[in-house]
């Protein structure tokens, strides 16, 4: 166990952290959202049928009138995302599957498994984009949180927290489950 070498300037460094992501995300979040809207515009246009056309003219209006809200839950969601991931409980607490008492199955709804695939195909697609420069960001990021051999999960700045706001961002848009995976491959895009 590693402990940190001064708790309190890597509180106020794991902080300057948040706040520069926090400066930095809505910018490039808005940027995004305009490609998107572009895309979705694309994308209605060249609809093999009407109702098709429909749902995604809809769904480009939907966020344009929720845009606003869409960005700030984006925001709020990976702040607190972020708190969460550097609490002590959380760094320190091993992986572990909690099974019921009782096997019980049950279905998961289908298109709540089509986002959750969705968000991980975005993190495993930024993975492999960016390799080298998370390695980095995880070594640095585990000497902060005293666990330098931090799991790339557990970053406050990985792509999973970000993929995580976004997909919880999309669950305020009406949108049926394929407008709503457009929205995650475009995001993965742009």
């Amino acid at each position: 166990n590693v402990s940190r070498l001064v708790p309190s300037r890597s509180s106020d460094i794991l902080n300057e952290c948040r706040d520069m992501a926090l400066s930095h995300l809505p910018i490039s979040l808005k940027a995004t959202l305009d490609q998107i809207d572009d895309a979705l515009f694309e994308i209605a246009n060249k609809a093999d049928n009407s109702a098709r056309q429909n749902r995604f003219f809809d769904a480009m209006r939907e966020l344009r009138m929720k845009r606003d809200d869409f960005e700030k839950d984006f925001v709020d969601t990976f702040g607190s995302e972020f708190k969460k991931s550097i609490t002590p409980e959380n760094i320190n607490s091993p992986k572990t599957v909690d099974f019921a008492n009782t096997m019980e199955l049950s279905l998961v709804d289908t298109d709540e498994v089509e986002e959750d695939l969705a968000v991980t195909n975005f993190v495993e697609s930024v993975n492999t984009r960016c390799r080298e420069e998370l390695f980095g960001l995880d070594q640095r990021m585990g000497m902060l949180l005293s666990d330098p051999s931090l799991e790339h999960d557990k970053n406050p700045l990985s792509p999973a927290i970000i993929g995580k706001s976004f997909k919880h961002a999309c669950e305020m848009l009406d949108s049926d489950i394929e407008v709503k995976l457009t929205l995650y491959k475009l995001f993965d895009k742009y």
